[in-house]
């Protein structure tokens, strides 16, 4: 079985190849590494996702700002952030210590994908 079939068959046989795939070994590559079932037990929305969200975004907005008044203004983009947020959620599940504020679980466990997607 091509390729082209073996998507045809998981697509079903009434749909047609979707429009936005340009490279079809990249969207394989991308469906090997990436789940397609999310565990519900993991939690996604913590103490430390608020945290590192509102410290990225307040630091950017800062430096951004103070460096758009130089005479050759440049930008710090988001990717800074997403790339200097996973080992900091990483140090955090390790240093912040167990309990509950607010209702709110300080260190549900380990850091997890779902949260470094949402900071």
């Amino acid at each position: 079985m091509t390729e082209k079939e073996t998507t045809k068959a998981a697509l079903g046989d009434n749909k047609e190849e979707s429009s936005f795939v340009i490279d079809n070994d990249f969207e394989q590559i991308v469906q090997e590494l990436v789940p397609r079932t999310d565990d519900p037990s993991v939690p996604s929305f913590t103490f430390r996702v608020v945290l590192l969200g509102l410290i990225f975004n307040f630091a950017l907005a800062f430096i951004n700002t103070l460096f758009s008044f130089r005479g050759n203004p440049f930008g710090i983009t988001s990717y800074i952030a997403i790339m200097l947020a996973f080992p900091m959620g990483k140090f955090l599940a390790k240093v912040v210590p167990a309990g509950n504020i607010f209702g709110l679980e300080l260190n549900p466990g380990p850091f997890s994908i779902k949260e470094h997607a949402l900071i």
